[in-house]
């Protein structure tokens, strides 16, 4: 028994292969994510070195710039002050000229206030859009009184004009028989009758 021969455990093949696959697998990963992280460092080196560029190419003065803004700068804000300005005047013209905006002509001085407190903060307002704040915030009340008391007047003319309506009849008196009056005479007498 001397010579015994030692035999080793049997293998089995499907445990050796999870081995490698794991193992294989394992490797592949460490191999993306240092693929991914040297991509990741390329391409912040990339940026670092475009910003550089943009940076150099800004710094470098274009020698007719430096000569001509001074000059035209002037000439350029005046003619954006005047856009500004004719973008304005038309804005008011359309605005208070529109018949649709006939109830804000009383309150012209409120609106106009609006546009200009929105100017001077750098805001471009039109006055539509002025009316609209006014008329929700600052003006309700008294806008919400006027609509009632319009809306109760044509109430009252309704009923004033219903009240010679239909069945109703209204004493003619004819200076002389309806034969015998001439056209003048009839549309004299019918003036201020409504059909």
């Amino acid at each position: 028994m001397a010579d015994e021969v030692q035999v080793a455990p049997a293998v089995d093949p499907n445990a050796i292969k999870t081995m490698i696959e794991g193992a294989v697998k394992t490797s592949l990963e460490a191999l993306i994510k240092e693929g991914a992280a040297h991509q990741e460092t390329q391409r912040a080196e990339q940026a670092a070195a475009e910003a550089a560029a943009e940076a150099a190419k800004q710094t470098a003065a274009n020698p007719f710039q430096t000569m001509v803004e001074p000059a035209v700068a002037p000439a350029l804000k005046a003619a954006r002050d005047a856009e500004a300005s004719a973008s304005a005047a038309s804005d008011a013209v359309n605005f208070y000229l529109d018949p649709a905006n006939a109830v804000a002509a009383p309150y012209r001085v409120k609106i106009e206030q609006v546009v200009a407190a929105e100017r001077k903060q750098g805001r471009s307002v039109s006055r539509a859009d002025a009316w609209k704040w006014l008329r929700g915030g600052e003006l309700y009340d008294d806008l919400h009184k006027t609509a009632l008391e319009s809306h109760d007047k044509q109430i009252e003319e309704a009923r004033k004009a219903s009240a010679a309506g239909q069945g109703t009849q209204v004493p003619l008196q004819f200076k002389k028989p309806l034969e015998q009056l001439e056209t003048k005479e009839l549309d004299e007498a019918l003036r201020d009758i409504r059909f």
